[in-house]
């Protein structure tokens, strides 16, 4: 009985030093979750300008499940957020807002609809893979510290990301398909005019 009460004396010893080894590791866990809910708010906040900009039908598609799977990631970390007990960043600086600023810059540039939706479908697959970075690296972290609840939303989150990623690479796709097309009609056009 004494051997039995030295083990489970023992074990909770380790557990609590576990916890204090981990302390620092958890700590930064929840901050990248944190800076996560804070990108998504931050792209939450630039896709209703993005979507008066474009005149595409997809694209607009694209930005409103955008939209949708954001609000569903910022629940989800939100429910992790509660959990790690992590406040306010005391930055808020990211690398969204960098991305977003050289996009209002280069949309001065554009002068028709599709250089428009080129700027705004390179912008969005840039913030993208930002996002995918971010959270591949907070669930490796909840990983390596057992939290299969974390990880799993961090990968719904992920799996979101690729999901508007892929789209906006089939649209982009699309549109070289469309500019070669028309620029092989035009210089078809071109070559029957100095033929009459």
């Amino acid at each position: 009985m004494e051997a039995a009460n030295a083990a489970s004396i023992i074990a909770k010893d380790k557990i609590k030093k576990m916890k204090k080894n981990n302390h620092g590791w958890e700590q930064l866990l929840f901050y990248d979750i944190r800076r996560l809910e804070a990108t998504e708010e931050e792209i939450k906040g630039l896709l209703p300008d993005l979507l008066t900009k474009t005149r595409s039908l997809r694209l607009m598609t694209i930005l409103q499940k955008y939209l949708i799977f954001i609000d569903d990631g910022i629940n989800k970390l939100n429910t992790i957020i509660k959990e790690g007990g992590i406040g306010v960043l005391l930055q808020a600086n990211s690398a969204i807002t960098i991305v977003w600023r050289d996009t209002k810059e280069k949309l001065h540039y554009c002068n028709s609809e599709p250089e428009t939706d080129h700027c705004i479908v390179t912008s969005l697959m840039q913030m993208a893979a930002i996002k995918i970075y971010q959270c591949q690296q907070a669930a490796l972290l909840s990983e390596k510290l057992g939290h299969s609840t974390i990880k799993n939303l961090l990968l719904t989150v992920i799996d979101n990301e690729q999901r508007i990623l892929k789209w906006l690479t089939e649209l982009q796709e699309k549109e070289k398909i469309e500019q070669e097309e028309n620029s092989t009609g035009q210089s078809l056009l071109r070559q029957a005019y100095w033929i009459l």
